[in-house]
């Protein structure tokens, strides 16, 4: 059981509490916290607007055993919005050659603001599979299921003892599939289209 105190650069005191116990069904979390702060705060990798004060209740799980299983869900409350987050997750390697590494993982964010809901959902898959001692290949496939996008990358890797080698394949979106106008995308190329990098480290 653990339990804080923040005091931010407003001088507000936040505080809250989690607590967690284990057993032969999986390990459960239960976390709850509230911010009295009236700043706007960024919430999620979408970057949600959350406005003034709020509550903030939490709860994950994760079990392992034939397959590896986790759930994170969280809520935000405030007087101007409900913001529900919810991930889900599973592992397992496949008996194949020296064992593939499978994971595949599902988010979704929901937002309602002044009575105006919005919504997110993501969708991920990853293979992970060593050739050897010194090569792995592994495959990443993300999926914006609102927008309709994929995102895919291919990556071999090489290490030795003091240096790697990574090639690299991504398959992504292009510039003019995003139905925004061009002054609201980045002026870079990166991310954008088909592309192949090869990166060298050294390790001393």
């Amino acid at each position: 059981l653990w339990s804080w105190a923040i005091n931010n650069d407003q001088d507000t005191l936040s505080y809250g509490s989690r607590a967690e116990i284990s057993n032969s069904a999986g390990e459960w979390g239960l976390t709850y916290h509230q911010d009295p702060s009236k700043s706007l705060q960024m919430v999620g990798q979408d970057n949600i607007p959350n406005f003034g004060s709020h509550n903030r209740l939490a709860i994950d799980y994760r079990y392992d055993g034939f397959i590896g299983f986790w759930n994170e869900s969280a809520l935000i409350s405030s007087d101007r919005s409900e913001i529900i987050m919810a991930t889900v997750g599973a592992d397992y390697t496949l008996p194949i050659a020296s064992g593939i590494l499978v994971t595949a993982e599902y988010m979704s964010t929901s937002n309602i603001t002044n009575s105006v809901e919005s919504s997110q959902s993501y969708a991920a898959l990853m293979a992970n599979m060593p050739l050897g001692m010194v090569h792995q290949l592994m495959f990443i496939s993300q999926f914006n299921l609102e927008e309709n996008r994929s995102y895919n990358y291919l990556r071999w890797s090489s290490t030795y003892d003091y240096y790697s080698l990574n090639f690299i394949l991504s398959i992504s979106p292009k510039r003019a599939d995003y139905n925004l106008p061009e002054e609201c995308l980045p002026k870079y190329l990166a991310g954008f289209g088909n592309t192949f990098q090869f990166m060298f480290i050294y390790n001393h």
